[in-house]
């Protein structure tokens, strides 16, 4: 069985005899081996991402339970309320909060300077030399890679009136971190189903475009054929563009073709579909190939 599929891949990439059998194959054998030849992309891509997922937690433990350090991060004293798209704080301004060591940021003093009662400007940065700034209605934040400033403005995704402290914070803590955990779950779980579905109607959608293709092709190479057979086909004839694809997409290669996929499916369709009088005449010159080599011998 599995020899046999393999069999019928490599015959999918290039063999016009192939090509010719599978015009009176039944439309559920072709998306059987379709959806089985998916599965398995499906399996190796879902590898590398299960690979990094388990490098990521392990890095997490190192560092420790980063709920103890965001917590830890929290001064004792510091309690801001929000209000009317606006925040206050309790505590003596410019208030800063160290750069934790933990976050291997040496070239930064502080990771957040609170100046609720001031006007902040870019040059504060330099000033605090902090990596983020919490005006009184916006919160700055400096990105180093893209040295460029991002201000959220407070009225555009919180207008509702709550006091933060340490013990809140520690609630919201556990809270997102509780499904976090679930979400990391259902993922791990769920995910190589998703992709395959995904990949599934993907490639059944564009093969809309590409029985069309394959269609013309056919009329080109005069080989009879009707759309639904060219749909059919092209379960078949989309084993190397899958396969291209696949892999320009996990080597993040910067010189994938563009529509490169659509370049693969025209060049192994035009050398598959073979008009029937060559491919018999094909056939005879190879018997009389054989015949002169017995009456040779």
């Amino acid at each position: 069985m599995h020899m046999e599929f393999l069999r019928t891949i490599k015959k999918s990439i290039y063999d016009r005899d192939f090509y010719e059998t599978v015009k009176s194959l039944r439309f559920a054998s072709a998306l059987k081996h379709y959806t089985l030849f998916v599965l398995c992309i499906a399996f190796l891509v879902i590898i590398p991402l299960y690979i990094s997922l388990f490098i990521a937690s392990s890095h997490m433990k190192e560092y420790g339970d980063i709920r103890v350090l965001v917590l830890a991060l929290y001064p004792d004293e510091l309690i801001l309320k929000f209000e009317n798209g606006r925040v206050v704080s309790n505590v003596a301004e410019p208030y800063s909060i160290p750069m934790p060591k933990e976050f291997n940021v040496k070239q930064l003093q502080n990771l957040l300077v609170i100046n609720t009662q001031g006007t902040v400007t870019p040059a504060d940065f330099g000033l605090y030399d902090t990596s983020a700034i919490l005006g009184g209605d916006a919160v700055w934040i400096y990105d180093r890679e893209k040295d460029k400033i991002e201000i959220q403005k407070f009225d555009k995704f919180w207008n509702n009136s709550v006091v933060i402290n340490k013990q809140k914070a520690g609630e919201w803590i556990e809270r997102v971190w509780s499904i976090g955990k679930i979400v990391l779950t259902i993922s791990v779980l769920f995910l190589p189903f998703l992709l395959f579905v995904f990949l599934w109607c993907s490639y059944l959608f564009y093969l809309i475009l590409g029985a069309g293709i394959i269609f013309l092709i056919a009329k080109i190479r005069t080989v009879e054929m009707t759309y639904g057979q060219a749909y059919k086909i092209g379960l078949y004839l989309i084993t190397l563009p899958i396969l291209y694809n696949t892999v320009s997409i996990a080597s993040l290669s910067m010189l994938r073709i563009p529509f490169g996929s659509t370049i693969i499916l025209i060049i192994v369709t035009y050398l598959n579909l073979t008009p029937k009088s060559t491919s018999t005449e094909d056939k005879e010159s190879g018997v009389v190939a054989k015949e002169t080599e017995i009456l040779e011998e």
